[in-house]
């Protein structure tokens, strides 16, 4: 990576796995008990969320480091503290929350800082399916479809 582009001054972790194990054979399983969920859930969300948070993290650490500044945003949810969807869920972003902490612990002293950030429902395709589906409610996401602006032809507005 730095050898391409340098170091980075910013890494988003924001990789999570659940949406392949939402849907089964037809029936919405995001929202059944614990003991009824997909076998595969548990690695989809702790490898895809936990495991590739880690892992850029940790590829990117030396890298600020060196520079002596940096951010690392894990992407995380309120279900780490309170039961929101299912155990799994919850369980991951816990584990996510809990990684910040303790990466933001470890690289302080460097300079580098560590944050979990909450964004809300992220209106994704695989989200939007589900809303589509009738299973998730998307009345309270905070975050908007991207819709593009169209704009008469001509030379760009001076930036303020």
């Amino acid at each position: 990576m730095a050898a391409e582009c340098g170091a980075p001054d910013l890494l988003v972790n924001g990789a999570w796995g659940g949406y392949d194990c939402m849907v089964r054979d037809g029936v919405f399983t995001w929202s059944l008990p614990f003991w009824q969920q997909p076998p595969e859930a548990w690695q989809a969300m702790m490898e895809a969320g936990v495991r590739a948070g880690y892992d850029a993290s940790r590829q990117a650490a030396p890298l600020m480091i060196a520079r002596g500044r940096g951010l690392i945003v894990h992407l995380s949810f309120w279900a780490a503290q309170k039961h929101i969807g299912n155990v799994l869920y919850g369980v991951s972003k816990s584990a996510t929350d809990k990684m910040a902490a303790a990466m933001a612990h470890d690289l302080q002293p460097h300079g580098v800082s560590v944050v979990s950030l909450y964004p809300g429902l992220v209106r994704t395709e695989a989200v939007m399916e589900a809303v589509n589906a009738g299973w998730i409610d998307a009345s309270n996401s905070e975050a908007r479809v991207h819709r593009p602006r169209h704009r008469r032809p001509g030379p760009r507005p001076p930036p303020r």
